[in-house]
């Protein structure tokens, strides 16, 4: 195994509830096979509302999901979020991941560096990769190479899309499957494409 990772045997590990620093521990559930790594000075802050983590389809899930947090990070969930199989979801020393609620589907790669703040009745599609930070720099670029994403109240984020850094996805908007999202979207708009532009205005949806 994988050094400072445990694998949670059972649902509802008490080994990943002692880590809640703030909330109520049972609101937080990993199902079987879900892989955790979490340093010590790292905190996972509950609100009002379950948080589960490696969800399924189906009964016999072979794909479980990864929670890495490092020194300083800090996980914050206000309300009720699902995170779904074969999830990817890494806090970084001294980041902020902070959550309302809604769920994130099979396959998510969530990869936060500085900050990413997701809203309430957020829903994210399969294999979608939001990530603050390209990682690398690239030289003679004045661009920081890590910079806040904001998802705000009542988003749709389809399948495959991606999310880099610096962008806000405003309030009630739709991100079409397949779109790569470089600048800030305005509210109830619906967007599409590599990059992604908008293509309908005064959307709603449900």
């Amino acid at each position: 195994m994988i050094s400072n990772w445990f694998k949670i045997i059972y649902i509802n590990s008490r080994k990943l509830q002692r880590i809640v620093k703030t909330g109520n521990p049972s609101n937080i559930v990993a199902f079987k096979g879900t892989m955790v790594s979490v340093d010590p000075t790292a905190s996972i802050e509950l609100g009002v509302g379950r948080v589960t983590i490696n969800a399924s389809w189906c009964d016999v899930n072979p794909f479980p999901a990864l929670l890495s947090m490092r020194a300083q990070s800090r996980l914050i969930v206000h309300g009720s979020f699902s995170i779904y199989s074969n999830a990817d979801i890494s806090v970084n020393e001294g980041a902020t991941l902070e959550i309302g609620g809604g769920f994130v589907n099979h396959g998510a790669r969530i990869h936060c560096f500085n900050s990413i703040k997701i809203g309430k009745w957020v829903y994210i599609g399969d294999d979608v990769a939001i990530r603050d930070s390209d990682g690398h720099e690239v030289i003679g670029s004045d661009i920081p190479v890590s910079m806040p994403i904001v998802i705000e109240d009542h988003c749709w984020i389809g399948a495959k899309v991606t999310l880099l850094k610096g962008v806000t996805i405003g309030e009630g908007s739709v991100v079409a499957a397949g779109s790569v999202v470089t600048q800030d979207v305005p509210p109830h708009t619906l967007v599409a494409g590599v990059p992604a532009r908008v293509v309908k205005e005064n959307v709603s949806w449900r």
